[in-house]
């Protein structure tokens, strides 16, 4: 009788980016405007079981790539406790928010397939009096490690610089770094944020890659200008290997309840979005175009929608 094969592990991620979070903050709100433009078919549910319980499911199909997940989550002392069934059938274990130290948090994820375990990463958060470190590292043996501080001049206020460096790799076969700084600007009055601009340089170089090469380095300048609560700006360029790309995008309140959002490319790529916020759910339509003369219009289309309960 064969022996029962293995499962194959999950996919590693490309080896010119980073396994964990980096540098999150960093044109947070161009990413976030440009991802909610771009076509895809996503569907997230929450419920509250009862206190400290909560359910929740995503499931999600962009080009030919589908996922879904479906877990609980409880509201520990210790920390969340989640349990997660996610797509071909691997089954994820993970403690978040643990803090040993008041001024340490520790996040671990243990994955399981067919009973066997085929992952696991550890992630910690360090605050200290001049910023914030971050390490993580996995059963693959890939680590990471992060700094990041911030800088408000008492005699600017409402300004503020942020800067920080993201290091990842696998000794002695490949790595990175991401840096990145941030310089932002708020008007506040009567407690409410009037208007809003941010502009973001950051620069991610591969300095050692599986077959020897240096990898090349890649950048991206983002700006960003809430003008008021119902518009604001974005533009975002970038390079690399492959050449530079500019992005240029926005959003409009249209009503209480409606947003339009739009983003438009050197590539030619045109990009819609129409938004509807009810008192539980959102719901997101979104299309795609080719806008340049001569070539097919390569029309895609993505439905979003957000529920809570």
């Amino acid at each position: 009788m064969a022996e029962e094969e293995a499962p194959p592990p999950p996919m590693m991620p490309p080896r010119e980016e980073s396994a964990f979070p980096s540098l999150g903050w960093a044109a947070g709100g161009v990413n976030e405007l440009f991802d909610g433009v771009t076509p895809k078919t996503l569907f997230q549910a929450q419920v509250s079981v009862r206190d400290g319980l909560t359910s929740q499911g995503m499931g999600m199909m962009q080009g030919p790539a589908a996922f879904g997940q479906v877990g609980l989550q409880y509201a520990s002392p210790l920390g969340n406790l989640k349990a997660d069934l996610v797509s071909q059938g691997v089954v994820n274990l993970s403690l978040d928010g643990f803090q040993p130290l008041p001024i340490m948090q520790l996040n671990t994820q243990l994955a399981f397939m067919s009973g066997m375990l085929v992952g696991g990463q550890l992630y910690s958060v360090l605050f200290t009096p001049v910023g914030v470190m971050t390490g993580g590292a996995n059963l693959y043996g890939q680590l990471s490690g992060e700094f990041f501080t911030g800088i408000q001049p008492a005699s600017y206020p409402g300004n503020q610089v942020m800067l920080g460096v993201h290091t990842w790799g696998m000794p002695g076969i490949f790595g990175g770094y991401k840096a990145a700084i941030e310089w932002s600007r708020e008007v506040v009055v009567n407690d409410e944020l009037q208007a809003q601009c941010a502009v973001t340089a950051a620069v991610t170089k591969p300095y050692l890659m599986n077959d020897g090469e240096p990898g090349t380095h890649s950048f991206t300048l983002s700006a960003y200008h809430r003008m008021s609560e119902s518009s604001l700006l974005a533009v975002q360029v970038e390079g690399g290997a492959q050449g530079s790309v500019m992005s240029i995008g926005g959003s409009r309140q249209l009503s209480e309840a409606q947003r339009l959002k739009a983003r438009w490319t050197t590539q030619g790529i045109l990009g819609l979005a129409l938004e509807q916020s009810g008192e539980k759910s959102v719901l997101s339509l979104c299309g795609e175009v080719d806008s340049t003369p001569g070539r097919p219009l390569n029309p895609k289309f993505g439905v979003t929608l957000q529920m809570s309960a």
